[in-house]
């Protein structure tokens, strides 16, 4: 009876069917979105009737130049206003450059100046040495930074804004009988309007 039982195990075990382990399904590689396109700044014009000029300092000394030979009244009450904005501008990029130039060269400053430890003669004195050039490397760094941040800040506060623009505009309204408009959101190389809007002032 004992021999019966012994002998039907290895049977038994012999019914049992293999299990067959299926690994789960891979994670789906993650979605990858292309950046937005960046919006562009609408363009900006000054328009005498259908002539067009860049809206910047730039294009109000091309319109100048344009009139210089067939109205030089007008050239001369117009273009010391023009001379100021372009000594601004050129006032304003040049703080920007000194600024930028400034921090760029913090870090090169800090690397030549900075001591050289490896003659240190104990524990303290290779810590006391490499703290100074940490020390050395954080104020030049922050003179660096500050030096950018004045740069910038200094463009933006003394660049001619659009209201700058608008002054000689209307100046030149007020003594031509022709009216000088600044055009904002007109492409006239496509000719469309950016966003379907068009502002004239």
């Amino acid at each position: 009876m004992l021999c019966g039982v012994v002998g039907a195990g290895p049977v038994l075990a012999q019914d049992i069917p293999p299990v067959l382990v299926i690994p789960p399904p891979p994670d789906p590689p993650p979605m990858v979105f292309p950046p937005p396109d960046p919006i562009p700044s609408p363009p900006r014009h000054l328009v005498l009737e259908n002539q067009y000029f860049d809206g910047s300092v730039v294009g109000l000394r091309a319109y100048l130049e344009s009139i210089k030979s067939t109205n030089a009244q007008l050239y001369s009450e117009l273009s010391p206003d023009v001379t100021q904005l372009e000594s601004r501008l050129a006032t304003a990029r040049g703080l920007l450059v000194g600024g930028l130039g400034v921090g760029l060269l913090a870090p090169m400053v800090a690397f030549v100046a900075r001591q050289d430890c490896s003659g240190a003669a104990s524990p303290a004195a290779l810590s006391a040495c490499g703290q100074e050039n940490m020390d050395l490397l954080m104020v030049v760094g922050t003179v660096g930074l500050m030096a950018v941040i004045g740069g910038v800040a200094a463009y933006w506060s003394m660049a001619p804004q659009e209201q700058d623009l608008l002054q000689v505009v209307n100046k030149h309204n007020r003594v031509s009988p022709t009216p000088l408009r600044l055009q904002v959101g007109y492409d006239p190389a496509h000719r469309h309007a950016l966003a379907g809007a068009v502002l004239s002032f």
